[in-house]
């Protein structure tokens, strides 16, 4: 009886307004969205090429070691992933630049709106937006008069007439409207994914296709979660417009404001310094501690010279054969004197700048752990009370997870690459310096450039976040929407079976 109700229901609801409607309007979004999406990502990986490549050509370049290479650093571009063509996540507002030198904790430039701003009005179209939004408001149309709506026109208590199970009833109204929401996505979806297989520069790995199979199961789940609580407003009111009524206060509650509250309400258990805090902190402490390394360096260059001064014989004002030869004699013993002093001063510049690099490196480290455990903290409460209080927020932490376009997943895990490439650049400063020590001998400068662009990583080769790692994060997020979408339409069920059709 139940795929008689599924075919009644399918038969009598594809041609409907609502049906073509929402075929129509996802064929449009879905398939504008991910065009837009693959423009976007394909700009987006040539102007990271063309920014790494400057930086490679800057590095080739290098005239004043100290001030355009030690003090300046090497710039990392943050490559864009290829699922975000689907789901752009944080895509907007992450870490696009990151900046490693051998003074200063690793620092980040944010949100590619800095370039094309017009874009931080609106946000971008993706298909998460399409689903969590639009998809969800389609569902309310769907579902709202599912049940008193029958009632409302007699065609309820029709149906029981001719013995069909209440439990049959709902059961297969479920499933077959929920088909007819789902095929308007899905085939889209489908077509855009084959229009994407050839267009050059996008091309999805075994990796990428199995986290977008789970990414569209997710939006399967937020749906249903969704269409559930539709059948389940239904089923507990007698009016459609009194449904109507209450399922969109719950879109709206669910959407828009219940997110954005378990953010506000982290940030007020939870406050952040803000980042100009503590790179004022910080600003704080390098000032004097650099003022020191240099008036050392400054100092001990004095006290050399007048040493120098000192030691360096005179020449004789009579040059006969027994004076010139004592001459000789002492300027052979000062010149090894200079040259032992010039070692162990070389040595001394070394030592120095190490000190003075770990130590800034360490106290940078040290304050940036702080505000990482205090950001952490409350993100997680922000990720936990609107994950558990909407399934918008499950859906959002879960797609953008899986298609690495999330606060960890991409954020993160761009500035941990960043940070664990502090460790190799730092090994080549010191290489550098103790071949030639003069390097750090500030405000000099060469009249060759020199090329340290072999320093420059292979940014394809950074760690992503495996699959296996994502799948564990998200699996709570499905567990939400599938517990969601079970306690809707148990209580959905529940209020049917004691419906009254008069």
């Amino acid at each position: 009886m139940i795929w008689e109700v599924l075919k009644k229901e399918i038969r009598s609801n594809i041609s409907s307004p609502k049906v073509v409607i929402t075929y129509a309007v996802c064929a449009v979004l879905v398939l504008s969205a991910m065009l837009t999406g693959a423009v976007t990502y394909l700009s987006l990986k040539e102007e990271i090429g063309q920014q790494a490549a400057a930086e490679k050509e800057r590095l080739r370049n290098i005239y004043d070691f100290n001030s355009d290479f030690l003090q300046q650093g090497v710039r990392l571009f943050r490559q864009p992933d290829v699922l975000s063509v689907l789901v752009s996540g944080v895509e907007g507002d992450a870490a696009q630049r990151g900046v490693v030198n051998s003074f200063l904790n690793p620092g980040f430039d944010v949100s590619k709106y800095n370039s094309t701003p017009i874009l931080a009005v609106f946000g971008l179209l993706d298909l998460g937006f399409i689903v969590k939004v639009i998809l969800s408001l389609f569902v309310i149309l769907f579902t709202f008069d599912a049940i008193s709506g029958e009632k409302e026109l007699g065609t309820l208590k029709l149906n029981f007439a001719n013995s069909v199970r209440r439990s049959d009833f709902i059961i297969g109204k479920l499933i077959g409207n929920f088909l007819l929401l789902l095929l308007p996505f899905i085939i889209p979806l489908l077509v855009g994914l084959l229009i994407l297989q050839f267009i050059p520069g996008i091309h999805f790995t075994a990796d990428d296709w199995i986290r977008l199979s789970l990414i569209v199961l997710a939006f399967v789940l937020y749906l249903l979660a969704f269409y559930s609580m539709g059948m389940m407003v239904s089923a507990l009111t007698k009016l459609p417009a009194v449904s109507f009524l209450i399922l969109l206060m719950l879109w709206v509650l669910f959407i828009g404001i219940v997110p954005r509250i378990s953010v506000l309400a982290a940030q007020n258990v939870y406050p952040v310094p803000p980042i100009d805090d503590v790179r004022k902190m910080y600003a704080a402490e390098f000032g004097p501690a650099q003022y020191e390394f240099m008036s050392f360096i400054n100092d001990r260059t004095k006290e050399l010279r007048a040493e120098a001064a000192r030691r360096e014989p005179l020449r004789p004002v009579i040059a006969d054969e027994r004076s010139m030869a004592e001459y000789e004699e002492r300027m052979e013993e000062f010149q090894a004197w200079a040259e032992e002093a010039r070692s162990d001063f070389m040595q001394e510049i070394i030592r120095g700048h190490e000190e003075f690099s770990l130590n800034m490196q360490h106290r940078g480290q040290e304050i940036a752990h702080e505000q990482d455990l205090k950001q952490e903290r409350q993100n997680r409460l922000a990720i936990g009370l609107s994950r558990l209080s909407s399934p918008a927020g499950a859906l959002t932490f879960a797609v953008n997870r899986l298609s690495k376009t999330g606060v960890y997943s991409s954020d993160k895990v761009f500035k941990n690459n960043v940070e664990s490439y502090l460790q190799t650049l730092m090994d080549y400063y010191h290489e550098q310096i103790y071949e030639n020590p003069m390097l750090v001998n500030y405000g000099a400068t060469s009249t060759e450039p020199m090329d340290v662009s072999s320093v420059y990583p292979d940014q394809s080769a950074f760690v992503e976040e495996p699959l296996n790692d994502s799948v564990q994060v998200t699996l709570q997020d499905f567990a939400v929407l599938a517990i969601l979408s079970i306690v809707f339409f148990s209580i959905a069920f529940v209020a049917f079976i004691r419906y009254d059709v008069r």
